[in-house]
């Protein structure tokens, strides 16, 4: 029983680990992202245009 114990808190501690790690590389990656070329969006072709 303390054996399934310890395994299930070091797989939630494991799980929060990760969560805040990749949480932290995403904030790092937004904020030294420069100011590259913007996003090109594509209309839909399968309807006509609104003009």
């Amino acid at each position: 029983m303390i054996v399934l114990k310890r395994i299930a808190v070091v797989a939630v501690v494991v799980f929060i680990a990760v969560a805040v790690g990749l949480s932290a590389y995403n904030v790092y990656l937004r904020l030294t992202a420069g100011d590259g070329p913007p996003p090109i969006i594509y209309e839909r072709s399968d309807r006509p245009s609104r003009a």
